[in-house]
């Protein structure tokens, strides 16, 4: 019995070791290719690029923003079924909501990516994010509130700000 009990450990213990060398890690940042922009002083839209460093695989990721009241922001899930290593995704959240304002404010936002790898083991992965101002005139000249209407009927006006991972932290959970 000790003797099972014991392989049963080393295998154990030879997983974890495999898992800390064939994972991935991943990384975000705000698109290089497209700034995050305020389209109105209520609403946001982060512009990020997702890079799986690692050297296999991550496995149905699922991506949700929670903003800084720390709820989930409707409407802004990624499902992805793979993230090969060295691929990436680039993706757009919208938040709406009254009462932000970044600037003056060190408000922060939370991306959580959860996903698997090879071994069947679950991990989160969490970003804290901060909307930082590029240009203050530009703020000053935005509407105070988003409307449909308005974008509808005239070219919008937006201000672009820099998306500052501030941030991370990775768990593997147990279910």
């Amino acid at each position: 019995m000790q003797r099972i009990n014991q392989e049963i450990k080393q295998n154990k213990e030879r997983k974890e070791e495999l898992e800390l060398q064939y994972r991935s890690i991943l990384s975000l940042k705000q698109n290089p290719q497209k700034f995050s922009e305020l389209v109105a002083k209520n609403f946001l839209q982060f512009n990020f690029e997702l890079f799986n460093y690692g050297n296999v695989e991550a496995i149905n990721l699922e991506i949700t923003m929670k903003n800084p009241d720390d709820s989930v922001i409707p409407h802004n899930y990624i499902h992805r079924d793979i993230l090969l290593p060295n691929e990436s995704i680039k993706f757009t959240f919208t938040d709406y909501n009254s009462f932000y304002s970044p600037l003056g404010a060190q408000l922060t936002w939370h991306v959580e990516i959860s996903y698997k790898n090879s071994f069947e083991s679950t991990y989160i992965t969490k970003f804290d994010v901060q909307a930082k101002m590029i240009n203050h005139e530009e703020f000053k000249m935005l509407d105070d509130k988003f409307s449909i209407e308005k974008v509808k009927k005239e070219k919008i006006k937006t201000a672009k700000f820099s998306a500052e991972i501030i941030n991370n932290s990775i768990n593997k959970t147990n279910f």
